[in-house]
């Protein structure tokens, strides 16, 4: 029963990661708002999910992320053909806001994790100091 509940972990960190996957390069058209949303999903996702799965969402949602924006960005980058068709962004820049707009959930991610761990481990100590 453990490994199913730890692979719906898993697959709700892979369709997050896809939806922020899915919204991010429609940051500039009016999806701005809905980033505060799913920062907070993580938040709380990032609260409920074991330690020893904590690795593998984390790795489904950078999954999930990666897989949607380039389900999005390739087959415009194919049909765009110069002069007709100029893109905003060079594929080197596409690359690197694929990274900083993967970075950052990441990095939200993480910390959630960090401070849940600090949390349990002061709670450990204290624990052990209290008399009994």
């Amino acid at each position: 029963m453990r490994r199913v509940v730890d692979l719906g972990y898993v697959a709700v960190f892979l369709v997050v990661g896809g939806a922020f996957g899915f919204f991010a390069p429609l940051l500039t058209s009016g999806a701005l708002f809905l980033m505060p949303v799913l920062i907070g999903l993580l938040i709380a996702l990032g609260a409920l999910v074991p330690r020893r799965v904590a690795f593998v969402a984390t790795a489904a949602f950078a999954a999930g992320f990666v897989g949607m924006f380039l389900w999005l960005l390739v087959p415009s980058r194919a049909r765009c053909r110069p002069p007709a068709c100029q893109m905003a962004l060079t594929p080197a820049q596409d690359v690197l806001w694929l990274a900083a707009l993967l970075a950052i959930p990441i990095v939200v991610i993480l910390a959630v994790l960090a401070i849940r761990e600090a949390r349990r481990r002061l709670r450990d100590v204290s624990a052990a100091q209290s008399p009994q």
